[in-house]
């Protein structure tokens, strides 16, 4: 089963965010994790730092979802 967690290190500064990204990285490992943010700075630490696959999302012009 896959692990989704929403914007949960949105408190946490960058020297505490790293470490917490790593455990993510360890747990991903074993299951699918998806962690979903709208900080720019915590998708580039988990692809920087953790390896993580970066996925955008962004809202169309027709209001439609869609990957960039």
């Amino acid at each position: 089963l896959p692990v989704v967690f929403d914007d949960v290190l949105i408190n946490v500064d960058d020297p505490r965010s790293e470490p917490l990204l790593g455990l993510l990285a360890q747990l991903a490992q074993r299951t699918q994790v998806l962690l979903f943010t709208h900080h720019e700075r915590i998708a580039e630490q988990a692809r920087d730092s953790a390896g993580a696959h970066v996925c955008r999302l962004i809202n169309s012009a027709n209001g439609k979802i869609e990957a960039a």
